[in-house]
């Protein structure tokens, strides 16, 4: 989905717009970090695995990820000498209908 380019602040639009923003902001994040820490998911956007055991390394990943959190294992600066591209927003038609729906 994407956000709506010319959405006024404090509308339905505006609302959708910003949680929208706020949310890939968050997820954009999440997935820097988690390819920082876990090497193994920096492979040039393309899927080496089946979906079912992708989803399972990235589960991993993301559970592993959690444990080093909570037992305060820092992200090494040479874990982030990797820089990360922004992420396409997609089909913009399918993008569409799924705003319109969620509003």
């Amino acid at each position: 989905m994407a956000p709506i380019l010319d959405a006024m602040a404090n509308t339905p639009d505006g609302k959708y717009t910003e949680h929208q923003y706020l949310t890939r902001s968050i997820v954009e994040s999440t997935i820097g970090l988690l390819k920082a820490r876990w090497r193994c998911l920096l492979k040039q956007r393309t899927l080496h695995y089946h979906p079912p055991t992708a989803s399972e390394i990235i589960n991993n990943c993301a559970a592993l990820h959690n444990m080093c959190v909570h037992n305060n294992v820092p992200l090494l600066d040479e874990d982030m000498e990797q820089g990360f591209e922004n992420v396409p927003f997609g089909d913009a038609d399918n993008a569409r209908r799924g705003r319109e729906r969620a509003i």
